[in-house]
């Protein structure tokens, strides 16, 4: 996705002195945290040098229809909205929750 992006992303930086790639994940989804931790390292490094930041978040486990789960999509949305407008340069290739809090890789 980013590579079809990339001249959006790169006129948002070059107009706002960055842009930010904030992937979401699952846990539950076929890439492991290590991949996606890998992926969006090397992605993160890659723009780095046209000002564009990548950074990873697990946004919980989300209730989606009538399942028994942790959050609420509200519960997960809003804290997650505005810890990615928060972002800095320093977030740029981390891995993160919902909360902001980063996520241990074992």
């Amino acid at each position: 996705m980013a590579k079809h992006f990339f001249a959006v992303l790169k006129a948002a930086a070059s107009m706002k002195g960055s842009a930010q790639i904030a992937n979401i994940f699952s846990s539950i989804s076929q890439l492991s945290k290590e991949d996606m931790k890998m992926i969006n390292k090397r992605l993160s490094t890659e723009c780095k040098s046209e000002k564009i930041r990548a950074t990873c978040f697990c946004p919980g486990w989300v209730k989606t229809d009538t399942q028994t789960v942790d959050l609420s999509v509200e519960e997960s949305i809003a804290p997650l909205a505005r810890f990615i407008l928060s972002l800095i340069e320093e977030h740029n290739g981390n891995l993160y929750s919902y909360t902001g809090d980063p996520v241990t890789i074992y």
